[in-house]
């Protein structure tokens, strides 16, 4: 069962993805802030972390590349309201999506990100 690290302030949309992940398969951590999330991935492997870019602490420009010092290949999916402004680059292993989130399109990125880490994973 592949491990999610959901990092979000907002304990609705956190409720609301969670139980959404679970559904399909996935084991859910959640976070509330950067600092739980740096703990989580410190302390065991995760297989995606789903964050949202504006939290206290971190933002996510700050945090993925943080988390992604203890797990180089993490895949991570960043959920946004303020995707206009986004600036950073994005690579493979990344992907953005906008709030309101299309549930079933977070999914189906989330198994490609999953699947193909688990297959790098395998591989080395």
């Amino acid at each position: 069962m592949p491990h999610i690290l959901l990092v979000d302030d907002k304990n609705l949309m956190v409720q609301l993805f969670k139980c959404h992940l679970e559904v399909h398969g996935y084991r859910v951590t959640i976070a509330h802030d950067s600092v739980t999330a740096l703990d989580t991935v410190k302390r065991k492997a995760v297989d995606a972390v789903i964050t949202d870019i504006s939290m206290p602490g971190l933002n996510d420009e700050e945090l993925l590349p943080q988390l992604r010092t203890y797990q180089p290949e993490l895949p991570a999916i960043i959920v946004s309201g303020y995707t206009r402004n986004f600036t950073w680059d994005m690579d493979d292993k990344t992907k953005l999506f906008s709030k309101p989130v299309d549930l079933p399109q977070l999914l189906a990125s989330l198994d490609v990100l999953v699947h193909a880490h688990t297959e790098l994973t395998r591989a080395a």
